[in-house]
C-alpha cells in the first residue's frame, strides 16, 4: 500500500521473471519508509530429511577461525555454520556444524570429513535430538549469557568478507583495549554476518568504540547491518559504507514513494 493509499501487488507467480525493476526486494528492503505490506506470497522449501550437529572446540579465535577456511573451502556447504570467540566461551573458541541431506550415513560421513578438516581440539556430535538440542540452546542464549557478564551491553550486526572475520575479531580486541571495554564476537561465520558485542560495567561514554567498529567493519569490505537495518540508531554512520550520492539516490527514491514523508519518518536518512 502506498503512501498515498493505492493498492498494489508487486512481484511475480513464475520462478523466474526479470521485466521491470525488482520492486520487491526494494520494498523489503525499504524498512517500512517506501509502502506498507499488508500480504505476503513466499515460496516453501521441503524440510531436510536428515540433520547432523557438532560443536568443536579450539584452543583459540585463530584456530577456530582457520578452521572455517578450511571448511569453506573443502568443497562442502554446510547449512550451518556458527562461530563463538573465546571470550563467548570462557577460554576457547567454538564452532557449530550442522549438514543436512536425504540420507543419514552419507550427511553424517559429510558432517564427519569437515570435523576431520577442521582439526579441533575436541569435539562432541550430537547422537539424538535432545543432544542437538542442546548444541544449540547453547548457540541460543549466547547474547543472555553475555549480558549477565555486563551491566551495559551493546549488541552491534555487522558482516565482514568471511576472509576477513579474524581481521574483524582481531580489531574488535585492539579497540576494546584502547577504551577498557570487553568485547565479544559470535555470529554466522558461513556468511561473515557477526554480532559484535561491547560489554561495559557502566553505561559509559562508548561513542567513539562505537564509530572505530563500524569504521573497522567498512575497512575490511563490510557493511554496518546484515539482518536489522539502519532505523534511527545506525543512520549517523551510513555515510560511512555510502557515498553522498549514492544516499542522495535513496533519497530521491523516497520522495517518489512518500511525498509527504509519512511512512517511518526519521528512519534510514
Amino acid at each position: 500500500v502506498l503512501a498515498s493509499g493505492e493498492v498494489m501487488r508487486l512481484g511475480k507467480n513464475t520462478v523466474k521473471g526479470v521485466a521491470g525493476y525488482d520492486l520487491v526486494s526494494l520494498v523489503v528492503g525499504s524498512e517500512g519508509t517506501l509502502a506498507l505490506v499488508t500480504e505476503i506470497t513466499v515460496s516453501l522449501l521441503p524440510k531436510p530429511r536428515v540433520l547432523q550437529t557438532a560443536l568443536l572446540q579450539f584452543d583459540s579465535n585463530e584456530m577456530a577461525l582457520q578452521a572455517v577456511t578450511k571448511i569453506l573451502h573443502s568443497g562442502f556447504l554446510p547449512k550451518t555454520l556458527e562461530y563463538m570467540d573465546a571470550s563467548c566461551m570462557e577460554g576457547y573458541a567454538a564452532l557449530v556444524i550442522e549438514c543436512d541431506g536425504d540420507e543419514d550415513e552419507s550427511v553424517l560421513n559429510i558432517l564427519s570429513e569437515l570435523v576431520t578438516l577442521a582439526n579441533p581440539t575436541d569435539s562432541k556430535v550430537a547422537l539424538s535430538e535432545k543432544q542437538r538440542e542442546e548444541i544449540w540452546e547453547h548457540r541460543r542464549q549466547m547474547s543472555v549469557r553475555l549480558k549477565k557478564r555486563a551491566a551495559y551491553k551493546i549488541s552491534e550486526d555487522i558482516v565482514v568478507p568471511r576472509s576477513q572475520i579474524l581481521a574483524f575479531s582481531q580489531g574488535l580486541q585492539a579497540i576494546g583495549q584502547r577504551h577498557q571495554i570487553d568485547t565479544a564476537v559470535f555470529g554466522h561465520a558461513g556468511d561473515g554476518n557477526l554480532h559484535a558485542q561491547l560489554l561495559m560495567k557502566q553505561e559509559t561514554n562508548h561513542d567513539k568504540a562505537l564509530l572505530e567498529l563500524f569504521e573497522l567493519t567498512v575497512q575490511l569490505g563490510g557493511t554496518i547491518s546484515g539482518e536489522h537495518g539502519i532505523g534511527l540508531a545506525k543512520k549517523a554512520y551510513l555515510s560511512l559504507e555510502q557515498t553522498p550520492s549514492v544516499i542522495a539516490l535513496q533519497q530521491a527514491i523516497k520522495k517518489v514513494w512518500d511525498p509527504d514523508g509519512m511512512l517511518n519518518p526519521g528512519k534510514i536518512f
